[in-house]
């Protein structure tokens, strides 16, 4: 297994950094995800059965979404006790691909599982270029999450569309309304 030096200091090891950086992305999407999924332009969905919908949606986002910090972390700290620091980036990026089937089921979309492909994909070559030392660790982290960002910027420029087509669709409706950003 590769390795990468760790110095003194939580943040000063590598794999810390990695950790506190998607935990930090992390947090930040779901800031951005709840601000998006409350934007009072929107209807609330009417009737009892849309209202259950609604909920089931996001009772399954929560769950996928607090999996994935959890496993997280547990695959960070079982890295770290072996000393797999190098693998951090894949491993991260391979859990993150992986949280999107799950949302493909849960959404009914199918671009949920382009993005899972992509990500997945990049995280296992990530994998396999530390484990047969093809490139060194921080440049296969780099590549890794270069990959990991396109597909999660796709991501969001798909639900930016989304959006736009909503409330593009509620504006025809009503004239009145303020028109589609």
């Amino acid at each position: 297994m590769a390795e990468t030096t760790v110095m003194n200091g939580a943040l000063s090891r590598p794999g810390s950094r990695f950790v506190a950086i998607g935990l930090s992305l992390m947090a930040f999407f779901t800031v951005l995800w709840a601000t998006w999924s409350s934007a009072s332009r929107l209807p609330s969905p009417a009737g009892d059965e849309s209202q259950r919908r609604g909920r089931a949606l996001q009772l399954g986002f929560g769950i996928t979404f607090a999996s994935e910090g959890v496993v997280i972390a547990i695959v960070c700290v079982l890295l770290a006790i072996n000393g797999g620091y190098a693998y951090f980036a894949p491993a991260i990026a391979l859990v993150v691909g992986l949280h999107f089937i799950p949302f493909g089921f849960i959404f009914g979309r199918t671009i949920d599982f382009y993005i899972a492909g992509w990500v997945v994909v990049w995280a296992l070559v990530g994998i396999w270029l530390i484990a047969s030392q093809t490139i060194d660790a921080p440049l296969v982290a780099s590549l890794v999450g270069v990959a990991t960002a396109c597909g999660t910027a796709a991501y969001g420029v798909y639900m930016l569309r989304v959006k736009r087509a909503i409330l593009a669709t509620l504006a025809e409706s009503d004239p009145g309304a303020a028109p589609a950003r």
